[in-house]
C-alpha cells in the first residue's frame, strides 16, 4: 500500500572511529588533560592521581559538578559534568578572546586544560593571533584591551560562527550522537591491552603451552573461523580485530597456571563485559544497564590491579564515560572525504532502487523500478558482492540434513546400541528402521551438528541443556524425525575458578527424545581442563592445502569427560543463553564491594610508587639529554672556531 508519510524519524548519528569522534566533538583527543570527549573527567596530573580524582575516572557522571582544578583544594568532585554544545561554544569564545591578545601559547594551554579544540576554530585562532600582532605593530601606543577589542571586531566581521558546523545543527549533539564503536573501543582497546600484558609476561615454554591449549578450543557454538593459535603467537604484535574477538571469548580457559591472580581477574572480567557489549537486543534494559555498569567497573578495577596508571594513560578505558552514555553500534562506516560520501550515497540509492524502493516523481506520483531491475540483485552475484548484500537463507527451523544416500546405513532400532541406553521417555518400536542425520536447524536459525550443545524445549514447557547425541530420520513416513539429546545436570553454583555455571554427566548417562523443532539455540561449552589437569601429551598431524603433511603438533588430551563449563564469554547467542539460565548463575558480582576504598588505596600506591618512579626516570632522562645537548653544542663551537695562525 502506497501512501504519503507525514513524518520521517531520523536517528542522529555521526559514524566514525574513536579519533574522528573526538574531532567531530571538538575535542583535543588523548593529548589533553581531559581525555574523554563526552565529559570533563580528568585534569592535571595532581588531580587525576588524587583520591577523588582517581575515583572520578571510574564513575559515571550524573550531576552538574564540573572538575575544575584548584590547587588550594585537597579534593575534587567525584563526578564530572558531561560536555554539551553550550559549554563547548563558551570555551571556544574564551579561547578566541585570549587569541585576540596576540599570543598563541596561552590558547594552547587552555586547550590542553579543557580538552576543547575545534578544527574550524583553530584556523580562526591563527588568523586572529596574526591580526592582533598586525594591529599592535601598526599602533604600538594602544593598550592590550584596545588591541583585543579591535581583533574581536575584525573576527565578527568575518564570521558569526567560528566553530564546527556540527555545533550549530539543531537537534544534533556531537557528544551523545557519536555511537560507541566496539572494534576500536573494546577489541583494539581493552582486549588488546590484556593480550599485550599476557604475552609479554609469558616465557617461550609457557607461550607454547598456551598455543597448544588455544588450538584445542572447542569452537562449536562460537561462530568463529578455525583458531590459528600458532599464527596468533608468531605475529602477536600485529593481530587484528577478529583475533582479539577470539581471545576475548576463549583465553580465560587456557591461562591457568600461566598468569598471576591479578592477570587472571583482568582476563576474566574483560571476557564477561565483552559478551554483554555484543547484545543486539535485551528484554530488560534496566537489568542490562545495571549489569553492564557493574562489569565495566570490574574491568577498570582489574586494570588497576595490574597497572594503576593504565586508566590515566589510556583514554579507551573510560568505559563509564562512553558505553553507558550512548547506544551500541557494531558496524559503522567512516566517510572522511566528500568523494567517499558521494560513493556511499550512490550505493545506498542503488540499493533502494534494486530492493523495490519508491521515489517521488516530478509529476507528484510515486515511481518504482520494473521487476526485471528488481531481479538483478537476486540473480547477479557480482552486484550482490559490490553492494554487500547476501541472499536470505531459507532454512526452516526443525529441518534436518541427512547423510548422503551413498554413505548412509539403515538399521533397526533393536540393532542399534541405543537399545541398551537409558531413556527418560519412551523410545520408538524395536523393529523401526532409521538412518543418521548430519545437522538440524534450530529456532535461532543455527546449524546444529551432532555433538553440539543446545538448549531445547520439552513437552512440559521447560528448557533443558544437553548435547546432541544422534540425529535420526525414519524410513517410514508415518514416523517423525527425532533428536537424541544426552542429558547433563546444571550446577546450582558457579565454578570456583571461572565463575561460570558448569554441566556434569550423570552416572549412568541418560538420554531424552526431542522434536527437531524444539531445539532453541546452540551454545558453547569448554572442557574443564583446569579441574581435570589435562596435559598436552597428544599428537595430531598438520594439513596444508587439505593435504596431510609429515608435521605434527601437540594437542591436549582431555580426561574425565563428565564436566563441562558453559562459556558465558561467548558472543553468539549470549542473550538467550543468559535468559535460559537461573539469574543467580549469571548475575555479575562486584570485584571489590567497597569500590571507593579500593580506588583510594590504588591512588595512594600510584602516587607513592608508580608515578614517583616514572617522574624520577623522566627527570633523569631530561638531565641526560640536556648534558648531551651541551656537549654537542660545545663540540660544534670548537669545530667552527678559527685556528690561530703562527706569526
Amino acid at each position: 500500500m502506497r501512501r504519503m508519510c507525514k513524518y520521517r524519524l531520523v536517528l542522529p548519528g555521526l559514524p566514525a572511529d574513536n579519533p574522528q569522534q573526538s574531532e567531530e566533538a571538538s575535542h583535543i583527543g588523548p593529548s589533553g588533560n581531559c581525555k574523554c570527549h563526552r565529559c570533563f573527567v580528568g585534569g592535571p596530573a595532581g588531580l587525576r592521581e588524587s583520591d577523588d580524582g582517581y575515583m572520578a575516572l571510574h564513575q559515571v557522571s550524573h550531576n552538574t559538578a564540573r572538575c575544575h582544578w584548584d590547587p588550594s583544594l585537597k579534593s575534587s568532585p567525584s563526578a564530572c559534568e558531561p560536555h554539551t554544545v553550550e559549554t563547548t561554544v563558551s570555551e571556544i569564545r574564551n579561547q578566541l578572546n585570549r587569541a585576540a591578545e596576540g599570543a598563541l601559547a596561552p590558547v594552547l594551554k587552555m586547550q590542553t586544560a579543557s580538552g576543547t579544540k575545534d578544527r574550524v576554530m583553530q584556523a580562526w585562532i591563527l588568523k586572529v593571533v596574526a591580526k592582533a600582532k598586525e594591529i599592535r605593530k601598526s599602533n604600538p601606543h594602544w593598550t592590550s584591551t584596545h588591541v583585543q577589542s579591535q581583533a574581536k571586531e575584525w573576527l565578527n566581521e568575518q564570521t558569526t560562527e567560528p566553530w564546527s558546523p556540527l555545533l550549530s545543527i539543531r537537534g544534533l549533539d556531537p557528544y551523545r550522537d557519536t555511537p560507541v564503536e566496539l572494534l576500536h573501543t573494546v577489541l583494539l582497546g581493552s582486549v588488546k591491552y590484556v593480550w599485550h600484558n599476557l604475552h609479554m609476561t609469558l616465557t617461550d615454554q609457557e607461550r607454547d603451552l598456551f598455543v597448544t591449549r588455544l588450538d584445542s578450543t572447542s569452537i562449536n557454538g562460537l561462530s568463529v573461523p578455525p583458531i590459528r593459535a600458532g599464527y596468533m603467537s608468531q605475529y602477536r604484535n600485529s593481530l587484528v580485530g577478529k583475533h582479539f574477538k577470539v581471545l576475548m571469548q576463549t583465553a580465560t580457559f587456557h591461562v591457568h597456571g600461566l598468569v598471576s591472580e591479578a592477570q587472571f581477574k583482568l582476563i576474566k572480567t574483560v571476557g564477561q563485559v565483552g559478551a554483554l557489549m555484543w547484545y543486539h537486543s535485551t528484554p530488560d534494559m534496566t537489568t542490562y544497564i545495571a549489569d553492564l555498569r557493574m562489569l565495566i567497573q570490574n574491568v577498570l578495577h582489574a586494570f588497576d590491579l595490574v597497572d594503576p596508571a593504565r586508566i590515566i594513560d589510556k583514554g579507551k578505558l573510560l568505559f563509564s564515560h562512553t558505553c553507558l552514555m550512548t547506544y551500541n553500534i557494531l558496524d559503522q562506516r567512516s566517510a572522511p572525504g566528500h568523494d567517499i560520501a558521494r560513493k556511499c550515497a550512490s550505493m545506498e540509492q542503488l540499493k533502494h532502487i534494486l530492493s523495490s524502493g519508491y521515489w517521488h516523481c516530478e509529476d507528484g506520483t510515486w515511481g518504482q523500478a520494473s521487476r526485471q531491475v528488481h531481479a538483478v540483485i537476486k540473480q547477479q552475484r557480482a552486484v550482490q558482492t559490490h553492494l554487500g548484500w547476501v541472499p536470505p537463507v531459507k532454512d526452516v527451523s526443525g529441518n534436518l540434513k541427512p547423510i548422503a544416500a551413498n554413505k548412509c546405513d539403515i538399521h533397526q532400532w533393536d540393532q542399534m546400541f541405543l537399545a541398551k541406553t537409558h531413556f527418560l521417555n519412551p523410545h520408538p518400536p524395536p523393529e523401526s528402521e532409521w538412518y543418521e542425520g548430519i545437522s538440524v536447524i534450530s529456532q535461532s536459525n543455527d546449524t546444529c551438528p551432532c555433538h553440539s550443545w543446545v538448549c531445547s524445549d520439552t513437552q512440559l514447557g521447560k528448557s533443558i541443556l544437553g548435547c546432541i547425541h544422534r540425529i535420526l530420520l525414519p524410513t517410514e513416513k508415518s514416523q517423525s524425525n527425532v533428536i537424541i539429546l544426552e542429558n547433563f545436570t546444571l550446577s546450582d553454583t558457579l565454578h570456583p575458578h571461572y565463575d561460570m555455571p558448569f554441566l556434569t554427566r550423570p552416572d549412568p548417562p541418560t538420554y531424552t527424545f526431542i522434536k527437531p523443532m524444539d531445539v532453541k539455540f546452540i551454545f558453547n561449552v569448554q572442557h574443564d581442563c583446569q579441574m581435570s589437569n589435562c596435559q598436552p601429551n597428544g599428537v595430531r598431524v598438520l594439513h596444508q592445502e587439505r593435504e596431510q603433511t609429515t608435521w605434527t603438533a601437540q594437542v591436549l588430551t582431555h580426561v574425565n569427560n563428565s564436566r563441562f563449563i558453559i562459556n558465558l564469554h561467548a558472543l553468539h547467542n549470549a542473550a538467550p543463553l543468559q535468559s535460559a539460565l537461573p539469574r543467580h548463575l549469571t548475575a555479575p558480582k562486584p570485584l571489590f564491594p567497597n569500590a571507593m576504598a579500593f580506588c583510594h588505596e590504588t591512588a595512594a600506591k600510584l602516587r607513592i610508587v608508580t608515578q614517583g618512579e616514572k617522574r624520577k626516570a623522566t627527570r633523569t632522562r631530561a638531565h641526560a639529554t640536556r648534558e648531551a645537548n651541551k656537549l654537542k653544542k660545545a663540540t660544534q663551537c670548537a669545530s667552527t672556531m678559527p685556528l690561530d695562525t703562527p706569526h
